[in-house]
């Protein structure tokens, strides 16, 4: 084995520190389920010291890996590559209904298929995603007037199949901005679900597939739009360039001088995704460019704890993700905004989904500055 989970498990000093950060510790008050609990169980499941049954796979699948801990950690704990690990110990190769989802998500075609087949049941089962309208990408976009960088953009899977407008939007800002903007026909699923659910081969497989996709082209940087996707592809070493949140590269200097915006008289609530604000570092960014629409109203949830989505976790811990989400529903329905702008499209839905009365529009940031853009 290459990576040993020990290594990374021994910088954990047992400070507590993470115990009051950590959402499904809050809930339950068990040292099992916070993250030096599951630190200990990881590393005794390494050294043949425990086995992975019924009790260690529930304390270990319920981590919503929204890495709170591991950004707030004194010691610099890797706890996300650590549970990665984990789950690839106790799963040995063994994915079930994890699987299954991971195969089905990570397929924009068998995705769309699915979510089709299952449009009859929405008015019985509310969590059933509405379907968008299929979409074609070209390979390139060529960048508005002259040429200043040249970006690779990852579509994902998620995104691909239920919000390719988020897509047509981040290519219209690339473009204005004066970026080529390529995305090649042969990239894939990033891996992020196989990864977390402890599938390494299938998620490395898919690294490589994208590693030799962005690699033909001349690029300066890689950007995605679904945070999820995005905080996973930073820690790929495999890419050819830095991966960037789409908002973040936005938002430098010598991007956004290139971007207007119209008054728009309205209140914008703002969720910061758990992957955007733990791992990529992007809550400002998306803050300073949301905040150039003259007349706008920003409104910043409360975001110290995950809303529950975590990937397909409000699938598999659907009460636990509920209890999570409670607290930003309230926060949204108290704020009463117009529009509900989220970085992640399972974020967005999975906080939609628990509203009684929605906002008019809910969308990703950059389907608003899209949507704003002067000249358009």
């Amino acid at each position: 084995m290459s990576y040993q989970l020990s290594g990374d498990a021994s910088r954990c000093v047992k400070c507590g520190l993470c115990l009051p950060e950590c959402p499904t510790y809050q809930l339950t008050q068990n040292e099992a389920f916070s993250p030096r609990g599951r630190i200990a169980l990881a590393a005794a499941l390494e050294k043949k010291q425990t086995t992975p049954d019924h009790q260690f796979r529930q304390r270990m699948n319920s981590c919503l890996l929204c890495r709170r801990c591991e950004k707030l950690c004194p010691s610099g704990v890797k706890f996300g590559r650590i549970m990665d690990e984990a789950r690839a110990l106790q799963n040995d190769g063994h994915f079930g209904l994890q699987g299954l989802l991971n195969e089905t998500i990570s397929n924009p075609e068998k995705l769309r298929k699915t979510l089709g087949m299952m449009q009859w049941l929405r008015p019985f089962i509310s969590h059933i995603p509405g379907l968008s309208p299929a979409m074609d990408f070209a390979d390139y976009y060529a960048a508005n007037g002259a040429r200043e960088g040249s970006v690779g953009l990852f579509k994902g899977c998620a995104a691909e199949a239920m919000e390719p407008r988020t897509l047509k939007a981040a290519i219209k800002l690339l473009n204005h901005a004066c970026q080529d903007v390529h995305i090649p026909a042969d990239q894939g699923c990033c891996g992020a679900l196989h990864a977390h659910a402890g599938d390494r081969q299938r998620a490395a497989r898919l690294r490589s597939t994208n590693a030799r996709a962005f690699a033909d082209h001349r690029l300066d940087a890689l950007v995605s739009i679904a945070s999820g996707c995005g905080a996973y592809l930073a820690d790929d070493e495999q890419l050819p360039v830095p991966h960037l949140d789409i908002c973040t590269l936005l938002a430098r200097p010598d991007i956004i001088r290139h971007l207007a915006f119209k008054p728009l008289k309205a209140a914008a609530a703002v969720h910061i995704p758990c992957s955007l604000k733990n791992v990529l570092g992007g809550e400002q960014p998306v803050l300073d460019l949301l905040g150039r629409i003259p007349e706008l109203d920003l409104l910043l949830l409360s975001n110290d704890q995950c809303c529950g989505a975590a990937g397909t976790y409000f699938i598999t811990h659907s009460k636990t993700a509920r209890e999570l989400r409670q607290p930003l529903v309230d926060n949204i329905e108290q704020l009463n905004p117009d529009y509900l702008l989220s970085s992640n499209i399972g974020c967005a839905l999975h906080l939609a989904k628990g509203l009684k009365a929605k906002p008019a529009q809910i969308m990703h940031p950059v389907s608003l500055l899209a949507q704003q853009l002067a000249g358009h």
